[in-house]
């Protein structure tokens, strides 16, 4: 079916309605069975055989109720007799013989049950994961351009990290446990209906005064955590956005700014965060202590009753309560995991949202026709269209356009007039909103995606290159190039020099984004990628913007003979690029308002004429015109033959070498990432509370307290023992009756202590969240250039960081601490009473806890040694996600979709099997956990049978001291969900405070603040990147720059001039020589001072996601409305802004996406100007302007540079005219 008409069909007018809409009804569709929609064979077995474990283990261990009803009943009896001094030794050893061993095997028995169960789980749960995971990241990449406008792919990573990890709670093994606990819980009431109808039925009568709290709290819960995670994907959303753009963060000293934005987000998220975790604490409450007490007292006084009116046996009594009670303690147990199961519902619907949605423009879709041969004809007719964010603009207004093969045509206008948007709708990302594209006659909605973008290449104005090598990034053009091919198509696009210059040369790794590279030379290599895939259409959008005269002139020839057979539709703003073209399309306000070659449209002397004029090309610049021939025909030469310059520049560097081998010698190595980081201590994660240390305090002594709970409990239990074993009738029924009001005033002092320690606790390790992440995130914004250049600082990892370690770490401090800590207290509690009892006994008793704890800490430390590689090899498939997410553009327009996501596959499959291994280990722990109370009355009892066989204790002892200790060991259990918690916690702690603890090698808050003198001089200064091996880019360099005057650099790409500007600015410090502001040191001056002063306007401007207004005024505390008008008109903005239906307040986008890269450019001018700086730094500032824009901002700048001192870098030579000084870099040589 023809997509247009699909779309038409499927999308209403309103694309934001529409997409809420699709968005509440996926979600209304969502069932937790579509988790489970990329199970095989295998999974589902492996479901099923842990469904059925589960379900067995929950039937197993109910049946304890049984044996223990058995057990007491031969205790009871032999304590009466005992005290009556009829004890038979001998029958008491038979019967009491018989249950332990019984005993054995079923903790056996439900030991294997456990352990097998959860290895089914985990495995389930990981191969489910790690499908999702793929799937997600595939789904990311095949969302359209109109999606990635409406939604910030920050939070769409967070989904990919925080998101899966939350749904790996939900359906793993604490979903086998909820199954075995209900189990239990069913199967459990069912024993107790069958041991007494009546005795059950007074136990469970207070029941739904529990039940119904429970179920509003969970709905509350789920409500609650996914405004949580909105607000942390929003914080996300944000990080990676000032991330990646840091350097423009710090030289417009907006960093607390953006530390004030990021903290706003976890606030919020905090505050519901804190709501989840009272309520969680609620819900155990209910589930738990106060619930069991409160059944005693119902269970224990109804049951002595039915004792003495000789209706059931003294065993029975107990065996109802505890299966009554282990029903409804399980299912407290289970209240925990639901919450995760809820929360992991919350997470997993957007994830499917995404995976789910149907896109329209689909790169990877098999569907549409291919054309056998391409010819390259291509026709727009009557084309109009709207961007789906801004559906009040129309940005093409019915342009018709059309190339022969074989021809070559243009399209020019000012910025904002719709040009590069044909060019994307010619790549079809976006649907028309009216009219038709063909190639060679056929719609472009008919052929196939993939097979479009293949026969279209494009080189954009802002080329985007990957965190890889430059062969690799080479081959994301053309998988199967060659080594011969690749130096070929780099030679054509006069990359091959300098690549061989570098360390590794084909094989050097670029860093992100192609940091390491100029901006010339990731043009290059742009170029040379999309040569390399032999398009038949070539779409050339400003592919020259950011290259030096030298390398335009001799790459426009390699375009020019790349075009040869090949349609071509270049945009340009250089219009001496255009001149040779076969018809030339004026654009003005999305219309197409002449049309014809270049000597007709001068001939008319309408738009094009004025443009070419304003650009003097038909009057020329002598000056201009000799620099860039001789710039032109010396470069041509040095490429058949050794110039005089090249020559020059090799003697230069002879008599360097001596002096940087030097220098590189006296360099010691710097530290790269974290290759040497520990896991943290709980004491060190404590430190970090240290505000919260007194609710922190209050709260574990609480805890402590609560952990009292169960051993008074216990000794409350024992009386209840020796009341159904020895007195009159009248002693039992009123001894029953004060033992219920003492169990009524136990469940009000749990219900205080319980409440009290969860929501406390809570507190503290929310607000450890927030301060580890803002900590984290100021510590990130504190460091310098070279900090970022390393592989292992990529914005990608650091987000990563960011959104997982700080969570990670809330899990050692939360409500699951608090459990641990009244777990400790109970048993030690418990060993007390023991040993006040019988200290034969209890030392049987701490053997026994002993022996669980060393198990447990054994397999704690496996675990961890286990996370702590697991956790860096998962850096670079989490790095590779989200560099490939961000850049999807460029992704897609390659066509490698399929290529990244099996790149993350691959990079994530060890991982998983690491994880599958793991679980193995997770599952011993538990099956330990289930079984410890069946081993331990197996060996306590037989080793009290012995005592009581040698009259050291009587049956009463042997009872109370292992009740004492065997209800409170189970506390303990919380210590099995909470050890691979902790293991995660110390593995991320251990890796995020080695970050904190990272100091920059550059302090912006020390220093000097005295007044700038914008008199500069640079010193013999030698300059290498780290990443890049310390070649030098700067070799005894010196310049001085006259204050208030303007200073021009010139020279080919990559010679160091844009390095030049970053030493100013300080985001790096020389390795050698020395720069002066006046008569003081850089190194002394304060940073931020010194910025506040200086403002810089790069090649590639970054805009942040905030309002135009916001974006010009970025770092100001205060400034009025009418300074950023002024600054907007000055740069020749104000005009495209005012026209924009939100003006001022409009919302740039991620990057400012939103925006042409001319709009752009001009916004990060007027946020220049608009500083009243004393130095301005021009980094290209115009690279992206059309012809009359540049005319127009160079007029304001030549008058913003009055009494300023101004550095400028530029490769339009005619800018330059008026500097004062120009300096000429060849080589890192200046002249």
């Amino acid at each position: 079916m023809n997509r247009k008409r699909e779309k038409e069909s499927t999308i209403s007018p309103s694309n934001s309605q529409s997409s809420s809409s699709s968005e509440s009804s996926s979600s209304n569709s969502f069932s937790y069975c579509s988790l489970l929609r990329y199970s095989n064979k295998v999974d589902r077995l492996l479901l099923g055989l842990g469904i059925f474990l589960s379900i067995s283990q929950g039937c197993c261990s109910s049946l304890n109720a049984i044996l223990f009803r058995d057990l007491t009943d031969v205790l009871i009896s032999g304590q009466g007799s005992y005290t009556n001094q009829t004890f038979d030794h001998q029958q008491f050893n038979n019967e009491t013989l018989n249950i332990i061993h019984t005993y054995f095997l079923y903790g056996t028995l439900l030991f294997s049950l456990s352990f097998v169960s959860m290895c089914c789980w985990h495995t389930f749960c990981e191969r489910q994961i790690f499908k999702i995971r793929v799937a997600y990241f595939s789904a990311l990449l095949r969302q359209d351009w109109e999606w990635f406008d409406q939604n910030d792919s920050g939070a769409a990573i967070v989904r990919m990290n925080d998101g899966l990890e939350r749904v790996r709670d939900g359906l793993g093994d604490k979903l086998g446990v909820i199954i075995a606990y209900l189990t239990h819980f069913f199967c459990g009431l069912s024993l107790a209906f069958y041991l007494s109808v009546e005795m059950t039925i007074v136990t469970l009568i207070i029941t739904p005064a529990f039940i119904l709290p429970i179920i509003i709290s969970r709905k509350m819960i789920s409500k609650v955590t996914f405004k949580e995670l909105e607000a942390y994907e929003s914080a996300a959303t944000a990080a990676g956005e000032v991330i990646s753009g840091i350097k423009t963060v710090v030289s417009f000293n907006g960093e607390q700014k953006e530390i004030n934005r990021y903290s706003k987000f976890l606030s919020k998220a905090m505050y519901w965060g804190l709501w989840r975790a009272s309520l969680s604490s609620f819900e155990g409450l209910l589930g738990h202590s106060s619930c069991v007490f409160q059944w005693q007292f119902h269970s224990g006084w109804w049951g002595t009753r039915l004792v003495l009116k000789g209706s059931i046996t003294p065993g029975t009594t107990l065996a109802v309560f505890w299966a009554v009670n282990g029903a409804i303690y399980f299912v407290g147990q289970a209240i925990p995991h639901l919450t995760s199961v809820s929360s992991c519902y919350s997470a997993a619907v957007p994830v499917f949202q995404i995976i789910d949605r149907t896109v329209i423009l689909d790169g990877t879709s098999d569907k549409g026709l291919k054309l056998s041969k391409v010819k390259g004809k291509v026709k727009f007719e009557n084309v109009w269209f709207k961007y789906p964010a801004r559906q009040k603009v129309n940005v093409l207004k019915g342009i018709s356009l059309h190339a022969n093969p074989g021809e070559n045509i243009a399209l020019v206008g000012h910025s904002g007039s719709g040009k590069s948007t044909t060019a994307a709708l010619m790549m079809h990302f976006y649907e028309l909103n009216g009219g038709k594209i063909s190639i060679d006659d056929t719609n472009i909605d008919e052929l196939n995606l993939s097979h479009l973008r293949n026969i279209v290449g494009i080189v954009s104005q802002e080329p985007l290159l990957f965190a890889d090598t430059v062969e690799n990034n080479m081959r994301l053009g053309a998988p199967d190039l060659d080594d011969n091919e690749m130096e070929y198509y780099c030679k054509l696009a006069n990359a091959h020099d300098f690549i061989e210059q570098l360390p590794n040369g084909y094989k050097t790794a670029i860093g992100n984004g192609g940091v390491e590279l100029s901006g010339g030379q990731r043009q290059r290599i742009a170029i040379a990628r999309t040569l390399a895939r032999k398009p038949s259409i070539l779409i050339l959008d400003e592919a020259t913007s950011a290259l030096d005269s030298e390398s335009e002139s001799l790459v426009q020839i390699a375009l020019e003979n790349a075009a040869e057979g090949r349609t071509t539709i270049t945009i340009a703003h250089r219009l001496g690029t255009i001149r040779n073209c076969n018809r030339i399309y004026v654009f003005d306000d999305g219309k197409i308002v002449e049309v014809g070659s270049h000597q007709e449209l001068m001939e008319k002397d309408g738009h094009y004429a004025k443009m070419v004029q304003s650009q003097e090309i038909e009057v020329g610049n002598r000056q201009e015109s000799t620099m860039e021939e001789y710039s032109f025909e010396s470069r041509r030469e040095s490429c058949d033959s050794k110039s005089s310059r090249q020559k020059f520049s090799k003697k230069t560097a002879r008599s360097c070498s001596l002096t940087s081998e030097k220098l590189l010698s006296d360099i010691s190595p710097l530290p790269i990432g974290e290759e040497n980081e520990q896991p943290s201590t709980f004491l060190e994660i404590l430190r970090y509370t240290k505000p919260e240390w007194g609710l922190l305090a209050i709260s574990i002594l609480i805890s402590v307290l609560r952990g009292f709970n169960y051993p008074i409990y216990s000794i409350l239990y024992g009386r209840m023992f020796r009341i159904l074993s020895t007195g009159t009738d009248e002693e039992k029924s009123s001894n029953s009756g004060m033992n219920a009001i003492y169990l009524t005033a136990l469940g009000i002092y749990a219900l205080i202590v319980t409440m009290a320690a969860g929501c406390l606790i809570g507190y503290v390790g929310e607000r450890l969240t927030k301060r580890l992440r803002i900590l984290l995130f100021t510590n990130i914004l504190r460091q310098d250039g070279e900090y970022f250049d390393v592989p292992e600082h990529a914005p990608g990892r650091l987000i990563t960081r960011l959104s997982t370690d700080a969570p990670n770490i809330r899990a050692a401090i939360d409500q699951r601490l608090a459990d641990v800590i009244q777990g400790f207290s109970a048993v030690f509690c418990g060993i007390a009473i023991a040993f006040w009892f019988s200290p034969t006994m209890a030392l049987m008793g701490l053997v026994n806890v002993g022996v669980l704890i060393s198990l447990q800490g054994f397999i704690t430390h496996v675990l961890k040694k286990r996370g702590e590689k697991d956790s860096e090899r998962s850096e670079e498939p989490s790095r590779l996600a989200i560099e490939a997410v961000e850049q999807h553009r460029t992704v897609q327009y390659l066509t490698r979709e399929q290529s990244f996501v099996k790149k993350f596959a691959d990079g994530m499959h060890p991982i998983h099997i690491r994880n599958l291994q793991r679980g193995i280990l997770q599952s011993i722990s538990y099956a330990l956990s289930t079984s410890y109370t069946s081993f331990s009355f197996a060996i306590g009892y037989r080793f009290g049978l012995l005592l009581v066989d040698h009259d050291l204790a009587n049956p009463f002892t042997v009872f109370q001291v292992i009740e004492s200790l065997n209800s409170s060991s189970p506390s303990l259990l919380a210590l099995g969900s909470y050890i691979p918690e902790f293991v995660r916690a110390q593995i991320s702690a251990g890796l995020l405070f080695q970050m904190l603890r990272y100091e920059p090698k550059i302090d912006s808050n020390t220093g000097k603040k005295t007044t700038l003198d914008s008199d500069i001089s640079l010193k013999n200064v030698y300059f290498g990147y780290q990443v890049s091996g310390r070649k030098m880019i700067l070799k005894d360099f010196t310049l001085k720059i006259e204050s208030g005057k303007t200073t021009a650099i010139v020279g080919a790409s990559g010679c160091g001039k844009s390095t030049t500007i970053q030493l100013l600015e300080r985001f790096y410090d020389p390795i050698a020589g020395r720069i002066d502001f006046g008569s003081t040191n850089l190194r002394d001056l304060n940073l931020k001072h010194l910025r506040s002063q200086v403002a810089l306007v790069e090649q590639e401007p970054t805009l942040f996601n905030y309002s135009i207004r916001k974006n010009i005024a970025y770092g100001l505390e205060s400034i009025k409305e009418g300074e950023v008008i002024q600054a907007a008109k000055i740069a020749h903005a104000h005009e495209f802004i005012t026209s924009l239906p939100e003006g001022y307040d409009t919302i740039v986008g991620e990057g400012g996406s939103k925006l042409s890269g001319g709009q752009k450019q001009r916004i990060a001018i007027a946020r220049a100007i608009v500083r009243n700086p004393k130095i301005l730094l021009l980094d290209e500032a115009m690279s992206a302007l059309d012809v009359e824009s540049e005319r127009l901002v160079q007029e304001a700048l030549e008058k913003a540079k009055e009494g300023r001192t101004c550095v400028v870098i530029a490769h339009r030579l005619t800018t330059i005219r008026g500097a004062l000084l120009i300096l000429i870099v060849f080589g890192s040589a200046s002249f």
